[in-house]
């Protein structure tokens, strides 16, 4: 075989192995986990999708074209958000993961304890049930939230990427 049918048969064999691989695209996409008494349910949010509240809903359009979930805020208990990236083979992989956040008591009457598995000081957010923003903060793992201003009401405390309900008495 000579140089010019040997260089041929190298550029035919690439040929065909390129259309024999796939390549692999992926995708990034908020991954929603919705902690509803007892059962936790997955969503994805891809690009243009969104998730807002709207009365006393949680509304899931997880495509962004107006097909959407409703779950009624009474049964979340907890929401967590991941940043995930789905590949053309539809396998999912997390690439942030959230830390570690509880909080007690529920309900509330003052104050509540908010308890991380990291160190440092970390800004919290406290929403109403109509999104609007009432409260915000720094805490400590182990420190106590002054909540004593808030009415009586059902509210949500976002640290990090973590929601956790809570009601106010």
């Amino acid at each position: 075989m000579n140089k010019k049918s040997r260089k041929i048969l190298e550029i035919v064999f690439v040929l065909l192995f390129a259309n024999m691989t796939m390549t692999v695209s992926a995708a990034t996409a908020t991954q929603v986990l919705v902690e509803q008494e007892g059962s936790i349910e997955s969503f994805i949010i891809y690009d243009g999708g969104k998730m807002y509240f709207s009365d006393n809903q949680l509304i899931l359009d997880t495509l962004g074209n107006g097909s959407f979930m409703a779950k009624p805020l009474s049964a979340v208990n907890k929401l967590q958000f991941a940043t995930v990236e789905i590949s053309s083979m539809g396998t999912m992989e997390v690439l942030n993961s959230s830390f570690s956040v509880t909080t007690h008591p529920n309900p509330v009457v003052d104050y509540m304890i908010v308890r991380m598995n990291q160190e440092g000081s970390f800004p919290y957010q406290i929403y109403n049930t109509n999104g609007q923003l009432v409260l915000q903060g720094n805490v400590v793992s182990g420190e106590a939230i002054d909540l004593s201003s808030l009415a009586v009401g059902v509210y949500f405390i976002k640290i990090e990427d973590t929601y956790f309900k809570f009601s106010k008495l």
